[in-house]
């Protein structure tokens, strides 16, 4: 498994559609596709924690900074739109379509407030 950024064309306001799907298709390809599109939960810790439940939770996390970070190095101009969230791929994955998308639909308004 690479974990070298991606070599596809950079995220522009012309290409969301084609760039959404190279970099799912890559994030799918690194195991990360389901921390990024919010599928996979970070596990729970229960008060007194049963074997193993600290290292699942450990093992999400550093998925979670896997993509996060990856997501912070794919294009320097898009990071203006991360701040106060680099360590939620969800929301940076959310705000990467905010910054390429117009938004002319009221649906896509709703349903991208995070």
């Amino acid at each position: 498994m690479s974990s070298s950024i991606p070599l596809f064309d950079k995220l522009n306001s012309n290409n969301y559609n084609t760039w959404n799907g190279d970099m799912e298709a890559w994030f799918r390809a690194q195991a990360l596709w389901r921390i990024v599109s919010g599928v996979s939960k970070p596990s729970t810790v229960s008060a007194t924690p049963k074997e193993g439940e600290e290292d699942k939770l450990e093992a999400w996390q550093l998925k979670a900074d896997k993509a996060a970070g990856i997501m912070w190095l794919i294009d320097n101009t898009q990071r203006v739109h991360f701040r106060g969230i680099k360590d939620d791929p969800l929301k940076m994955w959310v705000r990467f379509a905010r910054s390429a998308t117009p938004f002319c639909c009221g649906l896509l308004r709703v349903v991208w407030r995070l």
